[in-house]
């Protein structure tokens, strides 16, 4: 995460902006404040670039501080659980990288305000138990 963040910083984009660096940041699975990252060899002033610009369509749309929470729900899918298809074999629970799922009522549980939307689980499922669900409005968005 501190590459992710150092990356942000050479192109002008605050690191808690981008949704993956802040959440992870935030479940203390890295660190994500600049100011707290040694980058060695180069200064990282001098390796900026100036001019760059975000391709339009791309995450520049959740720059706006205060609206990645609510647009984020809005927009991006989240993993649902499908109870037919579990499998109860927890490894959905045991590689979750933020600690988004936990055992409840004996199968998987979200919770969604930790979730980083890595998808993790949904592509270590071997029962394919967990789709994808994207909200109304993320089905017009590209």
């Amino acid at each position: 995460m501190a590459l992710d963040a150092v990356a942000c910083k050479m192109v002008a984009i605050e690191p808690f902006m981008v949704p993956s660096t802040r959440l992870a940041h935030e479940q203390g699975l890295g660190i994500g404040d600049i100011s707290r990252i040694d980058v060695l060899g180069e200064d990282i002033n001098d390796m900026q670039i100036e001019d760059f610009k975000l391709p339009s369509g791309s995450a520049s749309f959740f720059r706006a501080t205060g609206l990645t929470h609510l647009l984020r729900g809005m927009l991006v899918a989240k993993p649902e659980l499908v109870r037919q298809k579990c499998k109860k074999c927890w490894i959905c629970i045991e590689h979750c990288p933020s600690g988004a799922l936990s055992k409840k009522e004996d199968y998987p549980s979200f919770d969604h305000k930790k979730c980083i939307r890595c998808y993790c689980c949904q592509e270590l499922c071997p029962g394919d138990a967990i789709e994808l669900k994207t909200p109304f409005l993320g089905r017009f968005v590209k």
